[in-house]
């Protein structure tokens, strides 16, 4: 089956549920619990981050990539030259972020 535009965007987007429960309606163990699936978000969307920046300075190269995150807002041009050279040193896998002690996969 050939996948339309529209499909390819779809798939292409990250999607975060965010708790409903306010904080302070919260139990001290759901507040852990909530804190540690923060951690695991962050460290999967970072992965799936130095993944897609590998592969674009991979075919753009390092300087165009660094130029479309600076000139498209996404980062200011310290931290665009920082995010590109940790992706390709690190291979596109990202380093562990934020640790991921505690985290369980909700599905």
């Amino acid at each position: 089956m050939e996948k339309t535009a529209s499909d390819r965007r779809v798939i292409n987007q990250i999607g975060v549920v965010l708790p409903n429960l306010a904080v302070g309606d919260t139990t001290l163990e759901q507040l852990q619990e909530r804190l540690a699936s923060t951690f695991g978000v962050e460290n999967q969307t970072a992965a799936v981050r130095a993944e897609t920046l590998a592969e674009l300075t991979r075919r753009e190269g390092a300087h165009l990539t660094e130029n479309n995150l600076r000139e498209t807002g996404l980062r200011p041009r310290g931290k665009a030259r920082t995010e590109v050279e940790t992706a390709v040193g690190t291979g596109g896998v990202a380093p562990n972020v934020g640790g991921d002690a505690g985290w369980r996969d909700p599905v």
